[in-house]
């Protein structure tokens, strides 16, 4: 069953002696990609965690536009996919690279786990080898992205259309 939680209430949580895999992302109109990497991510450890990007930092990465799901509705849309033991919201300040760093030091994940399109993958690797952590790299289909989505709703004349798209990738 996947959990909701705070942060601070996770780190309160005693599941040291667990392999805990940490992924964190956006995950704003959910498709299949998401569900292959979750689900990819989740077969490398024993707990899969996921911190969700707040509505403010979504709106700093994608523009203004952006989220279409508020955090509480992405937080609710991952968990009814019961891959993630536990979902959270990301600090605001997770932009400023000392954080990351900060998160993994306090999470202490086995595995950090992102996809093949990820910024800054060297640097993401160099922080979880700190925590003496190793990077997954899932391989993510260019086919898969809520941008290219939104991109192409726009040009869609009826929610019906859009929702065809969605199913089809």
């Amino acid at each position: 069953m996947t959990k909701i939680i705070k942060l601070n209430d996770f780190l309160n949580l005693n599941i040291s002696n667990k392999k805990k895999v940490l992924v964190t992302g956006c995950f704003d109109i959910i498709h299949p990609g998401h569900k292959e990497f979750l689900e990819a991510a989740r077969k490398q450890g024993k707990i899969l965690i996921v911190g969700l990007e707040t509505d403010k930092r979504i709106k700093q990465l994608k523009g203004k536009d952006r989220p279409v799901n508020d955090e509480k509705k992405r937080l609710d849309n991952l968990a009814k996919l019961k891959i993630a033991d536990f979902l959270f919201l990301l600090p605001e300040d997770f932009d400023k690279k000392n954080n990351h760093l900060v998160l993994l030091q306090l999470i202490k994940p086995s595995v950090l786990a992102v996809s093949s399109n990820s910024p800054h993958l060297k640097e993401k690797k160099k922080l979880v080898e700190k925590i003496s952590g190793t990077l997954f790299i899932f391989p993510l289909s260019p086919q898969y992205s809520t941008t290219k989505y939104c991109k192409r709703y726009d040009t869609f004349s009826t929610l019906e259309k859009m929702y065809e798209c969605l199913k089809t990738g």
